[in-house]
């Protein structure tokens, strides 16, 4: 067939190239940081989107609002969680990061723990503007407030708790260094 790039010389050629290149496909390895940034990730989509629902009850007003709304809402944190997560350790990667990381754990655990201190820090400003300067929300009496800072303790511990764990779990599968 004229202009057909299979013909019955190549077709052999042509079968195997695509049996390799399928091969390489569904075996291919990830490099581990990208495996590790990946589960990261995942896991603290998971923990944030049910840490939204739990303490919903310290938010004045959610009891008001429908179930479409309190999902919404729920997501919306979480996405904006995610994207904490992701930029702060995307800047401590950048700032402290080495070849090394994620195998060795002494790397691993560095930026982990710089890269949670940096979330705890952006929530404690992001509470602090939003809740007490801009009163874009509110706190219900169930909420614990920090001392001194006029902002819901269960924020800040979102970002003390839910960072650690996901970094333990990402690194889970990879072997030690």
């Amino acid at each position: 067939v004229p202009g057909c790039p299979v013909t019955a010389n190549n077709c052999g050629q042509q079968v195997t190239e695509m049996g390799d290149y399928l091969a390489a496909r569904l075996t291919r390895t990830e490099p581990p940081w990208l495996e590790v940034v990946r589960r990261y990730l995942l896991f603290i989509a998971i923990g944030n989107i049910l840490w939204e629902f739990v303490q919903l009850p310290g938010f004045a007003d959610w009891s008001e609002a429908g179930w479409s709304w309190v999902v919404f809402i729920a997501v919306l944190g979480t996405a904006g969680d995610v994207l904490i997560a992701a930029t702060c350790l995307v800047l401590v990667l950048v700032a402290i990061g080495d070849q090394t990381w994620p195998l060795r754990r002494s790397s691993y655990w560095r930026v982990a723990a710089l890269a949670t201190l940096a979330g705890i820090a952006y929530t404690t400003y992001s509470e602090w503007r939003h809740a007490v300067v801009l009163h874009h929300w509110t706190y219900s009496a169930l909420m614990p407030m920090v001392p001194m800072l006029g902002v819901g303790l269960f924020p800040l511990l979102q970002w003390m708790l839910i960072p650690p764990v996901a970094f333990f779990c990402a690194i889970r599968t990879l072997p030690p260094k």
